[in-house]
């Protein structure tokens, strides 16, 4: 994510004073934080992790070491070996908010948004094999005025993949952000136009969409949303909603995630457990300063039943979990630093 933009969200974030009773604690432990952006000078954001069928866990983040932002990733089977971070692929444009996914048939995914010039993104996309070699970028959406970012993917229950992103652009006399789909089907070479989903609001902005597989035949998404007559960067309230689908592109009503209506609710993820649970992690100030809060996917949309503060994320603000192969592990990793030195770290987190 381009940085001045995310930049001053923290600072909108770290600003917010207005106190709430907390949540339970999370009784998990943690290793020492790790620097996994070792090496790089330059900028390094927007962390996707993605545990493979190999057992290890896959980090895509994008990084500006060179000069140009590209897409990287690395992968690690212990929790603190780390493969050597290689472009995905490069090129002449910005690379920026890769999202990893791996498909029923064991095909690794990425997604991300490519500027093409300042502020005018396209969403791209390739696959591989293993996680390590992968195919030349795929074109998923082409407009120039639209800016389309912040991807998502994942996998419908007929196997068709589909990516959901952000676009301000792509209804006339309208600069409200809402949330596209674009499909592509089994045995298709390229991806549908994209569609605006049901979900939308029709006065707020919806924003920084999150997609999982969360059963056989459902898919989850959740989002951000905030006043249609605000301003993302310096807005001070913003609430998470959530939807599930059959198909990814029929959805339920939006629900009310963050019901308590307070400060900003921002990065949402989901994340599988230990015992196959789902969970929504996301940033939010609702206990006044910027923290990270845990809540069962069960309970989205009906209550905040099982809302835990995560203890053991750092100041920082992009924070990512996923279950590693070991019985009650999970590695994190976040970003953290200012200005132009940031940086991806990560840690190893154990619940009894």
């Amino acid at each position: 994510m381009p940085s001045p933009r995310w930049l001053l969200v923290i600072g909108v974030l770290v600003g917010c004073k207005k106190p709430l009773v907390g949540p339970d604690q999370d009784p998990a432990t943690g290793t020492t934080p790790a620097l996994l952006t070792t090496n790089s000078p330059a900028k390094d954001e927007d962390p996707s992790l993605l545990l493979g069928r190999d057992g290890r866990v896959y980090a895509a983040w994008f990084s500006d070491r060179t000069g140009n932002a590209e897409i990287y990733i690395a992968s690690t089977a212990d929790g603190s070996t780390w493969t050597t971070p290689a472009p995905i692929v490069t090129s002449q444009w910005g690379d920026f908010y890769p999202n990893l996914f791996q498909d029923s048939q064991g095909v690794f995914h990425v997604v991300w948004f490519q500027w093409v010039t300042l502020f005018q993104g396209q969403i791209r996309h390739s696959s591989s094999t293993d996680g390590v070699v992968w195919q030349p970028e795929e074109v998923v959406t082409r407009e120039f005025l639209t800016d389309d970012w912040v991807p998502t993917v994942s996998e419908a229950p007929n196997g068709s993949l589909v990516v959901y992103f952000v676009a301000a652009r792509r209804i006339p006399l309208s600069s409200d952000n809402q949330i596209y789909a674009a499909v592509k089907r089994v045995g298709q070479p390229g991806w549908d136009a994209p569609v605006s989903l049901s979900v939308n609001s029709p006065t707020e902005h919806d924003h920084l969409p999150y997609v999982a597989r969360t059963g056989a035949n459902q898919l989850t998404l959740v989002w951000v949303r905030y006043a249609g007559n605000a301003d993302f960067i310096t807005n001070g309230r913003s609430d998470l909603y959530s939807a599930t689908s059959a198909d990814g592109l029929t959805w339920s009503a939006a629900a009310l995630v963050s019901s308590d209506r307070t400060g900003q609710n921002l990065f949402p993820q989901l994340y599988r457990r230990h015992g196959g649970a789902w969970y929504l992690l996301w940033l939010s100030t609702r206990s006044g300063q910027p923290r990270s809060y845990e809540l069962p996917v069960s309970s989205l949309g009906t209550s905040l039943d099982g809302l835990v503060e995560n203890t053991l994320l750092p100041a920082g603000y992009s924070h990512r979990l996923a279950a590693t192969t070991r019985p009650g592990e999970y590695l994190a990793a976040w970003v953290q630093g200012s200005g132009t030195a940031l940086d991806i770290y990560y840690r190893l987190i154990t619940r009894p």
